[in-house]
């Protein structure tokens, strides 16, 4: 094999941790160093730095005095891509590393640099200005918008990744600008511990990621995103895949419709971590990261999570933000008790990293955590989030303090079942479980209770629209304020011949694999041949939504593939 393309396989094999061998090869490409300068200066083991030499063999030369020194042509293939910052923005520029600053455990930021930046950025707690493409068409998460009132729906799944020009990454000061504006317009719900990072936050923690990891064309996965950390990363680093998996519905919409407007591929996941990770993100991740609950069951369950998010377990990382107040850093003991509990390395802890809108308690800031697997996390895992806790916020109905509820629908939700239960309970529903639960049972009829206030029965305008969405397979009954003031009843009857229909087919069958279902749904009602039918599902649906679950599609998201299946013309 030619030495480079030798080299080439060992920087490939470290992964996202492949930035500082990089380096280490473009300064022997550079200057002549010696061994131990070169481990020093990297931070990277003599064992892997003799890798390295072993696999360029005859393309290393050693001078006289013990300096060793590699081709040009190293140089050109493995030169780390810069950040660029604006120059405008003196804080960034201050931020450039140094030759020893990709060593995370060194490049710890100060705080006050952060708060002024902050305050010449505007993106104070006063609102920022209205986003000014929020004055454009809805989100178009499948890359158009199917709410449209024609008569014909339009293609839902072009993939911005083949529509668009690769996107060219935005300048510091426009990146937070752009992120002030949609900071200022993302959903909230404080139930779901939600308080925003700052603008400058996010931008930093993109440009950190970048910084520290071999990014180009790796998968980075947000567990949680609240802080819009994936679009910030996006800004900065065009070619990441980056996926969104979350529990609030509006943020997916939000997130989907802000990426689609710049050009960005996002693909975006619902997801009860209680309950699990949509099966087409298990073991597909470079890279994770979480701003999680900051209680014990909290952060273990994001970060059980997001390791099972992980594809490559040797070199894969969890980046986490978490704080604790130094009044009470017996918390702070607990929450690292939970880390370490799943048997992760902590490789570094950058402290007051990342600073917030609110969360006062903790000094509105929290510190990076950088996580690394073992061998032994793999073992333990399934056993730590087994039991994970219902109640895991810091406030708000499914906090510690808040009242005990049921376990959920998480094993009506795990994969199809044979016996469904005279009467579901669903008195612990946040907000999306009814659909989901619709969506996953099929039976001649249901009846669920929840809550009376639950965000599908709230008003006629909603109560409506989950109607629309479940009529193919189900008629729905609404028992308001039953059996108790606090409670409700929705009672669903099963319509005759539904799975005769494409939309009817694909809601009977939410736990298969949505390229699979729309085929065969669209051969049953409209006679299509298997060509025509992959056809009509290619325009349907992005490729990387094909092995995915229905049960895992954000709602907008089914909405809006229900209506477009429902104006499919017939062949």
């Amino acid at each position: 094999m030619v030495p480079l393309e030798a080299v080439a396989e060992v920087v490939a094999a470290a992964g996202i941790g492949g930035r500082r061998l990089r380096q280490a090869l473009t300064q022997l490409a550079t200057t002549p160093t010696t061994l131990d300068d070169l481990i020093r200066e990297h931070a990277v083991p003599r064992r892997t730095i003799e890798q390295l030499l072993r696999a360029a063999g005859p393309d290393v030369h050693t001078a006289r005095d013990g300096t060793l020194r590699l081709p040009g042509a190293y140089r050109t293939r493995f030169a780390a891509p810069q950040p660029n910052p604006s120059a405008g923005d003196a804080w960034f520029a201050a931020r450039q590393p140094k030759p020893l600053a990709t060593d995370i455990r060194d490049d710890a930021p100060q705080p006050s640099p952060l708060a002024a930046a902050d305050a010449r950025s505007g993106a104070s707690r006063s609102k920022p200005p209205a986003d000014a493409s929020s004055t454009a068409s809805q989100p178009k998460p499948l890359a158009v918008d199917a709410r449209s009132t024609a008569s014909q729906p339009t293609p839902l799944a072009a993939d911005a990744r083949s529509v668009a020009p690769q996107p060219k990454p935005l300048a510091d000061a426009d990146l937070v600008a752009d992120l002030a504006r949609l900071i200022a317009d993302v959903p909230t719900d404080r139930a779901l511990d939600h308080v925003s990072a700052t603008a400058h936050t996010a931008a930093r923690r993109a440009r950190w990621l970048d910084e520290t990891f071999d990014l180009s064309g790796a998968h980075l996965v947000c567990v949680g995103d609240h802080d819009l950390t994936s679009l910030a990363a996006l800004a900065v680093r065009p070619d990441l895949r980056v996926t969104v998996v979350d529990v609030d519905e509006r943020l997916l919409e939000f997130i989907a419709g802000a990426a689609a407007r710049r050009g960005y591929a996002v693909d975006c996941w619902h997801a009860d971590l209680r309950f699990g990770l949509p099966p087409v993100v298990a073991e597909s991740a470079d890279l994770v990261f979480t701003d999680p609950p900051y209680t014990p069951e909290g952060v273990q369950l994001f970060l059980g999570r997001g390791a099972q998010a992980l594809r490559d377990r040797g070199n894969g990382r969890l980046v986490m933000a978490y704080g604790f107040s130094p009044l009470t850093p017996a918390l702070g003991v607990k929450v690292q008790r939970a880390v370490l509990d799943l048997d992760l390395a902590v490789e570094a802890i950058l402290p007051a990293f990342n600073r917030y809108h609110g969360a006062q308690a903790v000094g509105s800031a929290s510190d990076l955590y950088v996580c690394r697997p073992t061998a032994r996390t793999w073992q333990v895992l399934e056993k730590r989030l087994s039991g994970a806790a219902v109640n895991m916020y810091t406030h708000g109905e499914h906090s510690l303090e808040g009242a005990a509820v049921s376990r959920g629908p998480a094993e009506l939700l795990a994969a199809p079942v044979r016996s469904v239960p005279d009467q579901i309970d669903l008195t612990g529903d946040p907000g999306p479980w009814l659909l989901r639960v619709l969506l996953a049972l099929n039976a001649s009829s249901l009846s669920l209770q929840l809550p009376n206030k639950s965000p599908d029965l709230i008003d006629a305008k909603s109560q409506a629209s989950l109607r629309a969405v479940i009529a193919a397979k189900y008629t729905l009954r609404y028992r308001r304020s039953t059996p108790s003031p606090k409670l409700a009843i929705v009672e669903a009857t099963a319509v005759e011949g539904g799975t005769k229909t494409a939309v009817g087919w694909l809601l009977a069958h939410a736990h298969g694999k949505l390229g699979n279902v729309l085929r065969e749904g669209l051969v049953r009602e409209h006679g299509m041949t298997k060509n025509e039918a992959r056809a009509r599902v290619a325009e349907l649906v992005a490729p990387s939504w094909l092995d995915a679950r229905l049960l895992d599609l954000p709602r907008y998201a089914i909405t809006d593939l229900v209506r477009a299946l429902t104006n499919t013309p017939t062949a």
